[in-house]
């Protein structure tokens, strides 16, 4: 979710006493980073991920699953195990360290029961590299696994079913009102307190409607309090309904600033595709609902902007959480009628980074993110803006406003501290999935896209309010099947780089869009013809064809998505009662169906058909003994 904050940090309102220093602060260090950046090139593809997990016990007698808030102690015993080569005393079988993720990178995440990992190292973009991401995932979910209670386990699950509802393990109905489960790390106790105090509310008064089934209507006596029968919705009353959702980020490196700003624009309309291909949000506080993804939940939960704000129709502020709202390639093929036209802009600071020499493009991008307060900021870095000799050495100003704006596309600019890392972008719309071997294959998927971009210099431009109205389609129960999605056809010439600004989007299948039409190309054979035409071995491309294999079938419709198959085996279940109510039972039934799944159980990966098998063994999940 962002950089942590060394130190105390400061609550609203005393961080928009010092909000107009704290900007001006941050366009003079965007410009030391900037300078530092836009000559550095020939950066490798490099690119990596980040998974976010959901540590989830299973209590087997009564039958039984809930959160455990012990995000803490599992940290300090990574960090043990990292530095001593030793783990906790348990049951599970003694493990290679350096080949179970020993090394990879932990990190708290906003709730009590989330972890981040991402690899010990990026991938690189030969055969051996993609084939190594699914292992490196399984090797960090098994690092985690060790250091949890026997009945305990790391799910990649966008969020628990039961959530908010009465009887969820450890975590108390009490504890979705205060900041009790929010992580102590500074950076997310000051989210806490801070949106909601600066919008002034203590929730937003977010829902999302029912799903309605045969017996909807007739709903038991002890409904959670915040469940509205009525208006046949399920209200999120809560921030952990925001970033206490897991996630699932991929970042990519271009080679200058130019490719990156190429690859940033072009992965801006994939952003609905890929929401849509990974939806797995179904089920909030026990209820089934009628949305499959959590993207607009995030938005609207953390949304920091006063009733006021909210009012106001034009040229005011967005949420926080967002999908993108400008393009900033330097590319004859995007047209202005492209950008949102009411922009919300600083302009002293767009001005002030133009007369240093930035374009409009990026000055107007950057301006954008300036022009809203800082609502995550520590008492050192308050302390800095106030003074009137600050030192440009940490960019600590500037991270404190760029790090708490979260579009589905980030734009990363070059380190200082670090000659190694380059331009970068970060896609950030997928939903996690259970298994390491879905995961892998949208990562896959992405790293391909990436790579093709700019050897077939395609053009997926389309105008910013079509991709906004495809975030919101993406979210529809089974949008994969139901809807259609705004999408720019390839050149009348048949290639995929047209160069006419004026060409309209259609709406297309989702099916259409990544396995291709008579008149689109698609996706997925796009990333097939990179395979074919790179530095890959036929014996490569079937080790990596069954990662494609999956991404294809989902988007045919073939394979469900996560959503679908948590709702209809839901409703499968004998106990389920057709009223859209996920009691405790069907719930724990629902994750130990999960686990086994992640262990590698064919009969309950069917809804992936096994297409994972023809992976060389060695090559993905590791052995039984290791696994789960």
């Amino acid at each position: 979710m962002g950089k942590q904050i060394d130190g105390a940090y400061v609550e609203w309102p005393e961080t928009a006493e010092v909000a107009s220093r704290v900007q001006d602060r941050a366009v003079e260090e965007l410009l030391d980073l900037w300078e530092h950046g836009k000559t550095k090139t020939g950066f490798p593809p490099l690119w990596g991920d980040e998974v976010e997990y959901a540590i989830v016990r299973l209590d087997c007698a009564e039958k039984r699953a809930g959160l455990s808030s012990e995000q803490a102690a599992v940290l300090r015993r990574l960090k043990a195990a990292s530095e001593s080569g030793s783990s906790k005393e348990s049951d599970h079988r003694c493990l290679d360290d350096l080949k179970r993720g020993k090394h990879a990178g932990y990190t708290p995440e906003f709730a009590r029961y989330m972890v981040e990992s991402e690899p010990e190292k990026p991938y690189g973009i030969s055969a051996r590299s993609l084939l190594s991401v699914e292992r490196s995932m399984a090797e960090r979910r098994i690092a985690i696994r060790r250091q949890l209670d026997i009945n305990e386990y790391p799910f990649t699950l966008s969020i628990f079913p039961r959530l908010g509802a009465d009887g969820t393990g450890e975590i108390a109905l009490e504890a979705l009102t205060n900041n009790s489960l929010i992580s102590p790390e500074g950076r997310y106790q000051a989210a806490g307190i801070n949106v909601k105090a600066r919008r002034g509310t203590e929730s937003n008064n977010v829902s999302v409607p029912l799903f309605q089934d045969a017996y909807s209507s007739r709903f038991p006596e002890a409904l959670s309090p915040s469940t509205d029968p009525e208006q046949r919705r399920v209200a999120l009353d809560s921030m952990v309904f925001g970033p206490g959702h897991c996630g699932f980020q991929v970042t990519f490196q271009g080679s200058d600033e130019k490719e990156a700003r190429i690859l940033h624009d072009q992965l801006v309309p994939l952003g609905p595709i890929m929401l849509a291909l990974t939806a797995a949000t179904p089920i909030y506080k026990g209820f089934l609902v009628d949305t499959d993804a959590r993207w607009n939940q995030i938005s609207q939960v953390v949304d920091d902007r006063s009733q006021h704000e909210r009012q106001q129709s034009r040229g005011q502020r967005h949420p926080s959480w967002f999908a993108c709202q400008t393009y900033i390639a330097q590319d004859e093929r995007l047209s202005p009628s492209y950008q949102r036209a009411d922009l919300p802009i600083h302009e002293t600071a767009k001005a002030r980074l133009e007369a240093a020499g930035m374009d409009t493009l990026l000055a107007r991008h950057y301006s954008h993110i300036l022009v809203r307060d800082p609502v995550i900021i520590s008492r050192n870095t308050a302390e800095s803006a106030l003074s009137d000799n600050p030192q440009i050495a940490t960019h600590e100003h500037f991270e404190s406003l760029e790090g708490t704006v979260w579009p589905h596309v980030r734009f990363k600019l070059p380190p200082i501290d670090n000659a190694g890392i380059g331009w970068r972008v970060e896609f950030r719309s997928m939903e996690t999935q259970f298994t390491d071997f879905e995961n892998a294959a949208f990562a896959i998927f992405m790293i391909l896209l990436r790579l093709a971009i700019p050897r077939y210099n395609l053009n997926m431009y389309a105008p910013i309010d079509k991709v906004q109205e495809n975030m919101d389609r993406a979210h529809a129960r089974d949008a994969v099947n139901q809807q259609t999605f705004w999408w720019r056809l390839d050149d009348p010439n048949g290639t995929t780089a047209s160069t006419d600004q004026d060409a309209p989007p259609v709406e297309l299948s989702l099916d259409a869009i990544v396995n291709g039409s008579p008149q689109n190309t698609g996706l997925l054979p796009l990333a097939e013809q990179h395979l074919h035409s790179a530095a890959f071995t036929p014996a490569d491309r079937a080790r990596i064809a069954p990662y494609l294999e999956l991404v294809r079938r989902r988007a045919s419709g073939e394979f469900w998505t996560a959503a679908r198959w948590m709702r209809e085996t839901v409703r499968a279940h004998p106990s389920y009662a057709g009223d859209g109510v996920v009691s405790e039972h069907v719930c724990f039934e629902l994750m130990e169906r999960v686990v086994r799944m992640v262990e590698g159980d064919r009969a309950e990966r069917m809804f992936t058909a096994g297409v994972g098998e023809g992976v060389a063994e060695g090559e993905r999940a590791p052995p039984p003994e290791a696994r789960l």
